[in-house]
């Protein structure tokens, strides 16, 4: 699925999925910021929807596709 991080719902979720996947906050590009997103730049969101875009969600699947 691919997210637009312009979208505040798309934002948020890729926000905390990259933060998620981050194993030291030192190597997070968005690592100054992340506790006050209360004022979000352009600059903010092209950063997470550059990630977004480079680190695919993998699809979910439905119990009925995983148990045919």
């Amino acid at each position: 699925m691919k997210y637009d991080c312009n979208r505040t719902l798309d934002f948020s979720h890729e926000c905390r999925r990259m933060c998620d996947s981050m194993r030291d906050c030192g190597g997070c590009p968005l690592h100054t910021r992340c506790k006050d997103l209360s004022d979000i730049t352009q600059k903010h969101i092209d950063i997470v929807q550059k990630w977004s875009d480079e680190h695919s969600e993998m699809p979910k699947l439905t119990r009925e596709e995983r148990f045919p």
